[in-house]
């Protein structure tokens, strides 16, 4: 299960648009460079979209379901953090296609207790970040 996972098209990432920041945008870590920032929000993302693509069936789903607006939102805030446009276009350049980024995702899910070809590790994972409040858990929610 763990295999498969690919990460979608991000060349919008390059697209910035109006749009107020929601409980679902993530930020930057104080101190990211843009590449940092870039991956760190598309590898929590990749944990949240797999948990609701496992789990979609068993009560748990993506809070935002246009992944395009939750990216073009993420972009927003992070040019608003002081990220440029051209910086984040070129992080998000970098990342497309990036197998390291989904191997994180991954590594995170297993570390967080997640199981290949088990979805009940994988859905309790995903409970217990919501519970948290951590940053994949607000991507989350019950349905």
């Amino acid at each position: 299960m763990f295999k498969k996972i690919t990460l979608p098209m991000l060349a919008m990432l390059a697209l910035a648009a109006c749009g107020a920041p929601s409980q679902t945008s993530l930020r930057a870590a104080p101190g990211s460079t843009a590449q940092g920032a870039v991956n760190a929000v598309l590898v929590t993302r990749a944990e949240a979209l797999f948990i609701a693509a496992v789990c979609n069936k068993r009560g748990i789903t993506l809070r935002d379901t246009n992944y395009r607006a939750a990216l073009t939102r993420d972009v927003r805030n992070l040019n608003q953090q002081g990220f440029t446009l051209p910086e984040l276009d070129k992080a998000a350049k970098r990342a497309k296609g990036n197998q390291q980024l989904a191997k994180a995702a991954v590594a995170r899910l297993k570390a967080k207790g997640a199981r290949r070809n088990d979805p009940a590790s994988i859905c309790a994972v995903g409970r217990r970040e919501m519970a948290a409040g951590t940053a994949v858990g607000r991507l989350l929610k019950k349905n």
